[in-house]
């Protein structure tokens, strides 16, 4: 099974009214299996909304067994799951990567959790980059108005 997942992360910590992530993951045929929206700490940064965003969509596929290979019986081809996880936040596609120097000792724990779970998932997974105006978690928020 292939899978298409979206993150987005909200906040207003100026305001102290609210912060979160919103995950959605579809199937293969685009169909929405999952849809996950978690409220934060209403102080926490918008990046690290963004980031538990990614955590959390990593930790979704662990559980749907992306790891798992599938073997047909006719052709005798091993197959394993993939996934593609999409993101507005530039910063946290380049804490995946490891491409990002951080100051912020909240943000440092957030990019040790994503290094953790992408040496567990980072072979089945591309982590990339989409414009706001693609990000289908960002547009339910924004619908949502959450």
């Amino acid at each position: 099974m292939n899978y298409i997942v979206y993150f987005d992360g909200y906040s207003s910590p100026k305001l102290k009214r609210r912060a979160g992530y919103c995950v959605l993951i579809y199937d293969q045929n685009y169909k929405l299996i999952r849809e996950t929206i978690v409220a934060l700490d209403p102080t926490e940064t918008n990046n690290v909304a963004e980031g538990m965003g990614l955590i959390n969509a990593c930790q979704q596929l662990w559980d749907l067994k992306i790891y798992q290979s599938s073997v047909n019986t006719k052709t005798c081809v091993v197959s394993h799951s993939r996934a593609v996880i999409y993101g507005d936040s530039e910063l946290v596609i380049r804490m995946y990567h490891n491409r990002v120097r951080l100051k912020s000792k909240r943000l440092q724990e957030v990019h040790e959790k994503i290094r953790i779970i992408k040496r567990l998932i980072g072979p089945y997974v591309d982590v990339k980059w989409v414009p706001r105006s693609a990000n289908k978690a960002g547009q339910l928020i924004s619908k949502k108005k959450i």
